[in-house]
């Protein structure tokens, strides 16, 4: 095969393979970036949720019971206040777990444990609200108890409270734990941009070449058309649903070996641009 020959089925095959990886790292960057920023709006609804001002007739959807006294309502609907907020906001927290599955098909298994500390979160919080509303602020200076009960149920109410009330840095406890969790979101997400961060450059040097292969192409034999076709078809048309892994295997390969042995975009352009 001619020297021009190998350049263009070179080409084709480097071309192929940058176009594989930009499309792959376009679909996987917007993956993270929708994740991340979906994420980053949680953040922000939940310390909407946890706000410890509420506003007029905050709380009072809340179904009454028969039997409940004015003061027991009006603790009721005070922890109340956060499973409404929650369900205001219920369709950004439902769309964050849409993309769970994607997120760990893409960056692995382990990147699924922000989403399960996300639910877990929000749990304790729903959880600390019943247990304030029902058990702690209705026994607080209305049921008799010795000073160690006392201090035990001053210690567990005050730790209910730091889970449902966004508090001071010092006292909350749920803000550094979705801070923490987003941090390993943003870590999942930055090493992925920076692998696929080279990926552009190969692909405008294409764009910028392939019309010299065109043309290299063109003012060939038809014999070394043939040639050619008889090379890079079997590349090109191997079925996806069979031979796809080694299909890119061999094109990053290819690439790969180019890049190692000091071909640069540079580098092939100017050859292009001789032959």
């Amino acid at each position: 095969m001619s020297f021009d020959n190998v350049i263009v089925v070179f080409s084709l095959v480097l071309g192929y393979s940058a176009w594989q990886r930009e499309f792959i790292g376009k679909r996987k960057i917007e993956l993270a970036e929708t994740v991340l920023a979906k994420f980053y709006e949680v953040e922000d609804a939940i310390r909407e949720i946890r706000n410890q001002f509420p506003y007029i007739n905050e709380g009072q959807s809340r179904k009454r019971s028969d039997y409940e006294t004015e003061k027991e309502s009006q603790l009721l609907d005070r922890t109340y206040v956060v499973f409404e907020r929650y369900q205001k906001r219920e369709k950004l927290f439902a769309e964050l777990r849409a993309l769970k599955y994607r997120f760990m098909a893409n960056f692995g298994s382990q990147s699924g444990e922000s989403f399960k500390e996300l639910d877990k979160v929000l749990n304790e919080i729903f959880i600390s609200a019943h247990m304030l509303g029902k058990h702690y602020w209705p026994r607080q200076g209305r049921v008799a108890m010795s000073e160690d009960e006392f201090q035990k149920h001053l210690h567990e109410m005050h730790k209910h409270e730091a889970i449902f009330w966004c508090m001071g840095e010092d006292e909350d406890t749920i803000s550094p734990r979705v801070r923490s969790l987003i941090q390993n979101v943003e870590n999942i997400t930055r090493d992925t941009v920076r692998s696929n961060s080279g990926i552009s450059i190969w692909m405008s040097l294409f764009d910028k070449v392939r019309h010299n292969v065109a043309k290299t192409y063109q003012s060939i034999s038809s014999q070394d058309h043939q040639q050619i076709q008889t090379n890079v078809s079997p590349l090109l048309e191997q079925p996806i649903d069979k031979d796809v892994n080694s299909l890119r295997e061999l094109m990053d390969k290819t690439s790969d070996r180019a890049k190692e042995r000091g071909l640069t975009p540079e580098i092939l352009e100017s050859i292009l641009n001789e032959h």
